[in-house]
């Protein structure tokens, strides 16, 4: 592809995203293929066949084209797992109670009694 004067291969990765796709439906499994931002563009096009007028083959760009689609990557179940957990533990990480939004910290009562 041209853009102006420089000609610019899109078969380069370019950003990889780190994605996490997290469902009943899906087996669990990891997938090590290099994502970018143009694969939101391409998987959309391949989930719901959406086609840009004046994109190649009815992708918006030829990255998108070229970037590799979820679905080439995902096995998707007819029905859900059953290993998947219906309720998630509480949360220890606030352990003490919080602070009110009007109530003064010790560094503001210092900060204050140091300007009086």
């Amino acid at each position: 592809m041209s853009t102006g004067s420089v000609d610019y291969d899109f078969g380069w990765s370019g950003k990889r995203v780190p994605t996490i796709l997290v469902s009943p439906y899906l087996d669990k499994a990891v997938c090590s293929a290099d994502f970018e931002h143009a694969s939101i563009a391409g998987t959309l096009k391949q989930l719901w066949g959406l086609e840009a007028s004046d994109g190649p083959d009815g992708f918006l760009t030829e990255r998108a084209q070229k970037a590799n689609k979820l679905g080439d990557h995902l096995v998707v179940r007819d029905t859900p797992r059953l290993d998947c957990p219906e309720t998630l533990p509480r949360s220890e990480y606030r352990k003490r109670p919080a602070v009110r939004a009007d109530a003064m910290t010790d560094l503001m009562e210092a900060q204050l009694a140091a300007k009086l």
